[in-house]
């Protein structure tokens, strides 16, 4: 069984936050210099795409990274493609046709210990509730790019512990069945050991005139 077919069912969504109230301790934090890790991470790249992880950065309880999709050309088999892993939706004929699990990029990743998480099966960015014991937290950013490039952040929580962080995606429309890269976990923490933190979470201003 692959990593995409043992992956258990998305848990339900839990209540968000209320505006201007207070970032739980697993969410990014919002008010923090993380420090960068060096990896550069080719997990597909076949005559038509790309998929890489770049810009990885840790924070004092986690760590962020970006997940680039690039594509040679603007069309792929007659389609037009579209950014965010759903490239051809976009019929010959102009209709437009929801893409199946076959044109959709999948990514996922795993823990040594074997905690996982993969696109389609987050938690929403901002939750009341922790996420539960073992399990790893994958909630994705912000996203923008172009017809050919197309980025995506993703944050994660928590530091990974002793072992190798490994990276999978899966494009079945490209021929790639299940594609692997990794990064020991060791280069994530010792970067989160320099990570700046510029105001503790939570904790109100101090007075005027006090600082």
């Amino acid at each position: 069984m692959g990593f995409f077919e043992s992956l258990p069912d998305p848990p339900p969504l839990r209540p968000v936050r209320p505006r201007g109230g207070p970032s739980a301790p697993w969410t990014r934090p919002e008010h923090a210099i993380p420090a960068g890790v060096p990896v550069n991470l080719i997990l597909i790249h076949t005559q038509d795409v790309a998929v890489t992880v770049h810009g990885l950065q840790a924070y004092e309880h986690g760590f962020e990274f970006t997940l680039r999709e690039d594509y040679r050309m603007e069309s792929i088999g007659g389609r037009t493609t579209m950014p965010g892993g759903s490239p051809p939706i976009i019929g010959a004929d102009g209709n437009l046709a929801p893409p199946s699990e076959q044109m959709m990029l999948q990514f996922g990743l795993l823990f040594a210990d074997g905690r996982r998480g993969a696109i389609g099966r987050v938690a929403p960015a901002f939750q009341r509730e922790a996420p539960p014991t073992g399990e790893l937290w994958l909630a994705p950013g912000r996203s923008g790019g172009s017809p050919r490039r197309w980025d995506r952040e993703f944050w994660v929580y928590p530091l990974p512990l002793e072992g190798p962080v490994t990276f999978i995606a899966s494009w079945l429309e490209h021929g790639v069945s299940e594609a692997r890269a990794q990064v020991e976990a060791a280069l994530i923490r010792q970067a989160a050991e320099h990570a700046a933190v510029l105001w503790p979470e939570n904790e109100p201003p101090p007075p005027a005139g006090t600082g």
